[in-house]
């Protein structure tokens, strides 16, 4: 499986007494299954993750990729499956809550997902014993 998104912002919510956006973006990526990468090392945030936001464009698309197969994945690392949350992907990785992006199920070309979903919060303390997203 590989995909090629372009134009993405994906944004949580996490601060800690005030709410605050991190942003992860890229452009004209390439991955294909499984394959992740690190956005936010363990102890990296403080505050409580409560929602993420997905704006992306599917470029190109193999072996029935969509654009809503795009994860975020909080959890464990190296990564391993049962972590705490899973937005969006076809694979079920197990994690404890699990929430799917609201449009994006296309692998044709120019497929977009873009859309907010809410979680139940996940809290992040700024140590090595938080989860990696």
């Amino acid at each position: 499986m590989k995909s090629v998104l372009a134009g993405v912002s994906l944004a949580a919510l996490v601060g800690a007494a005030a709410s605050a956006d991190v942003t992860y973006s890229f452009t004209n990526q390439t991955w294909t299954g499984f394959n992740f990468d690190e956005a936010f090392a363990a102890g990296t945030l403080t505050g409580s993750l409560t929602g993420a936001s997905i704006n992306v464009t599917l470029n190109a698309s193999t072996s029935f990729t969509y654009g809503d197969d795009l994860c975020i994945y909080v959890g464990p690392n190296p990564i391993a499956t049962g972590g705490a949350l899973q937005v969006g992907g076809f694979s079920n990785l197990n994690a404890s809550q699990r929430v799917f992006w609201p449009n994006g199920g296309s692998s044709a070309p120019g497929t977009t997902s873009v859309g907010t979903v809410s979680v139940l919060p996940i809290n992040f303390s700024g140590t090595a014993s938080d989860l990696t997203v």
